[in-house]
């Protein structure tokens, strides 16, 4: 696909763009409850219940989400005071989707350019993505729907749920860079979801394998080069961090295995691609 910008002199149909209007500012309470409900602290914007998508603010009340130093490392601002942060989707399953609820519907047969800031956390993600996707729908009922107590990627993401707008060639090199495309509205999208979306059903089993056979927690890594090579077709977009410094990440994952003669503890670096987004624009083209 490709991508130009330019400047348009029109309505910005995003609602808080740049995510200056909270609820309250982000803290570890409100980490910890956010599970109970789909409203995200940024007004405006929605996430899917049992997700954990991250608000970050020069102000925040806890250093797990202040800008620029964060859990996620040193990440300034663009202009501001504050972004949000959030993992597309990884391989045992995670996706943090992050929806839009627009000003105004778009309208059929209208030209729209889409716009916005991304900057990939380079040191403490373990895997990066190759490119960020867009879905543009009249609701997001779909994503409302899930009860789990967490919500998984097979739980979310069908066959309908497939990207309007795809950003290709993301650049991963930890600064601030600008996506852009341009748009053609079928009529009546309300919302704006950032994620990876629908790919194909064999992603589906090759998830489930990767989880099964604990590679996420470094168990049978002669396995995982095979896996690797194997569905290589099928995980063009999500490949290993050359930059990553495991020194970096302070989540963990903690797996506990019980079997008839002993009970192991596993502790293991969080194996995700996490990005920050700022500054989303949609704007009709005249």
């Amino acid at each position: 696909m490709f991508f130009t910008y330019s400047l348009i002199n029109g309505q910005n149909l995003v609602n808080n763009s740049r995510f200056e209007e909270y609820y309250h500012l982000p803290e570890l309470k409100y980490d910890h409850d956010r599970y109970l409900d789909s409203a995200f602290i940024c007004k405006y914007w929605h996430r899917i219940k049992g997700t954990t998508p991250d608000y970050y603010h020069i102000n925040a009340k806890h250093n797990y989400f202040t800008i620029p130093f964060s859990r996620m490392g040193y990440n300034p601002v663009i202009r501001d005071s504050a972004y949000i942060g959030f993992i597309p989707f990884d391989l045992i399953g995670n996706t943090e989707i992050i929806s839009n609820e627009l000003l105004l519907p778009l309208e059929a047969g209208k030209k729209y350019e889409i716009s916005f800031f991304y900057r990939y956390a380079k040191y403490i993600s373990y895997y990066q993505l190759s490119k960020l996707e867009i879905y543009l729908s009249p609701d997001i009922n779909n994503f409302k729907s899930i009860n789990y107590p967490f919500s998984f990627y097979k739980d979310v993401i069908t066959t309908n749920t497939k990207a309007n707008v795809v950003f290709d060639s993301i650049i991963n090199d930890g600064e601030w860079h600008i996506a852009t495309a341009i748009y053609n509205a079928r009529g009546g999208e309300k919302y704006l979801s950032f994620g990876i979306f629908y790919q194909n059903d064999k992603l589906f089993k090759i998830m489930n394998e990767y989880l099964m056979n604990n590679f996420v927690i470094g168990q049978n890594m002669d396995k995982y080069e095979r896996f690797v090579k194997k569905y290589a077709k099928y995980l063009s977009f999500i490949r290993s961090n050359p930059f990553f410094n495991p020194d970096e990440i302070k989540e963990t994952l903690v797996v506990t295995f019980e079997t008839k003669n002993k009970i192991e503890t596993t502790i293991s670096k969080w194996k995700f691609p996490y990005y920050f987004i700022d500054d989303v624009s949609l704007v009709e083209i005249k």
